[in-house]
């Protein structure tokens, strides 16, 4: 069992290129804030919104990760009827989105728009989780990976769900979040013989079919072995099509004129020749990456 553990080890992290190459795949590991200023950031913001803003640990593999909870003002406690959680681009922790201690940029305007309770999370490694607490006391740095992200991501919504009782719950996934939830989702509804599919839903903001081809788009088949051979490789598009031909809930925004994913890397142009009823896609003309051009704030907020 020992060896067995070890060898999965080892596949997994690529002999070891898997935490190398997750730095490229998540920035905000070494950019951002630092951890004193993350956590003094984060201390504005409870002082800011006071109990409408609530800390919640969050069990993932043998660590503790740390998630926020906010309620929008007036909001009944008791109300579980429906909640967002919010998966970051790679580049943005949620100190970085709670600037100043007040929440700002695309979140803020998911909140405005839909005027639900938004959890939010950093993946560990990043953010105020750079140093994450091992279940045995033990309190260290933690490496992301391609691997680790998406356990994060379905930690989080295992929360929403299980932890605080949400009856509904939207994975919101900007940038690299939008493969992380994609992922995330699927194997959250795997294990549960796909019992809760009909209260969960994923918004796809701005993100890629498989992360290798933002790189490659146009060798798609050499990005992706590529992408699997290094360890950088999250399969949004697999998770994405079984999740639609099992009927999930699913709405796909994006820039036409993104500078971050390329064409032929978007999770938007898997469904350029047909659309499930259960898919709804809109496009920006607008120029932009990860946030909310004034057309997609109008769809959004007719989209129920």
């Amino acid at each position: 069992m020992f060896l067995s553990k070890y060898s999965s080890n080892i596949i997994e992290s690529r002999s070891g290129l898997a935490p190398l190459t997750g730095k490229m795949l998540l920035p905000s590991q070494f950019l951002g804030p630092d951890e004193k200023r993350s956590q003094k950031i984060m201390a504005e913001a409870a002082d800011y919104y006071g109990d409408r803003l609530q800390s919640v640990s969050v069990p993932v593999d043998d660590t503790t990760m740390e998630a926020f909870v906010l309620w929008p003002e007036g909001w009944d406690r008791g109300d579980l009827s429906r909640c967002i959680v919010y998966s970051n681009p790679n580049g943005v922790t949620v100190p970085q989105v709670f600037e100043e201690g007040v929440l700002g940029w695309t979140p803020a305007e998911v909140m405005e728009a839909k005027r639900v309770p938004m959890i939010f999370y950093d993946y560990r490694g990043s953010g105020v989780n750079k140093k994450v607490k091992a279940n045995r006391s033990f309190i260290g740095r933690c490496s992301s990976t391609y691997a680790s992200v998406v356990l994060d991501g379905e930690a989080a919504l295992k929360c929403a769900k299980e932890q605080l009782g949400f009856e509904n719950v939207t994975m919101w996934g900007s940038s690299l979040g939008g493969g992380v939830a994609s992922v995330a989702v699927e194997r959250y509804l795997k294990k549960r013989n796909w019992q809760p599919l009909a209260h969960i839903s994923i918004v796809n903001h701005d993100s890629f079919t498989t992360t290798a081809r933002v790189a490659l788009p146009y060798f798609k088949k050499l990005a992706d072995f590529l992408g699997s051979l290094v360890g950088i490789q999250i399969d949004a598009q697999k998770s994405m099509k079984n999740l639609v031909n099992r009927g999930l809930k699913v709405t796909v925004l994006c820039h036409l004129g993104d500078p971050v994913i390329p064409r032929g890397a978007r999770m938007a142009e898997l469904f350029s020749n047909s659309c499930p009823e259960n898919v709804k896609v809109f496009c920006s003309s607008e120029y932009g990456h990860a946030h909310l051009s004034f057309d997609m704030l109008l769809a959004i907020k007719e989209m129920r």
